[in-house]
């Protein structure tokens, strides 16, 4: 495989999830349902300085970013609550599917690099995704 796996999501019709390079390039052809940037949205309150401020750097943004049940922000695709920690997941679990692949062997433990400017929230929550 590459060695960079975009964090990019898409979702076809059907709903299936699409991972990486593959979801990179619907992100011309079928914007809406192409979902990135979602790690910063991780354990954010919708209605923060934070999301207010990264929504409005990023007004191009294709996809919905709503409240979720809890008062976080979350990403509606195809009419369906995508909590960032889910997408952050998905690519997590495409990269470990990717690393197995390569090893030839199952891949139980792993590091990943936070850039250092990652607040505590953020930190959290993407260990969380981690974990799913």
């Amino acid at each position: 495989g590459g060695r960079v796996t975009p964090s990019v999501v898409a979702f076809a019709d059907d709903g299936e999830a699409l991972v990486g390079l593959t979801a990179k390039k619907l992100l011309f052809s079928s914007r809406a349902t192409a979902v990135y940037g979602h790690q910063l949205l991780l354990g954010r309150a919708f209605e923060s300085r934070e999301t207010e401020a990264l929504l409005a750097a990023t007004k191009a943004t294709p996809f919905d970013v709503v409240p979720d049940e809890r008062g976080l922000a979350a990403v509606r695709v195809h009419g369906v609550l995508h909590p960032p920690a889910e997408l952050a997941a998905r690519t997590l679990a495409a990269l470990k599917e990717s690393a197995e692949r390569v090893a030839g062997r199952s891949v139980t433990v792993a590091v990943a690099g936070v850039p250092a400017p990652v607040d505590e929230p953020l930190r959290a929550a993407m260990a969380a995704g981690a974990r799913r």
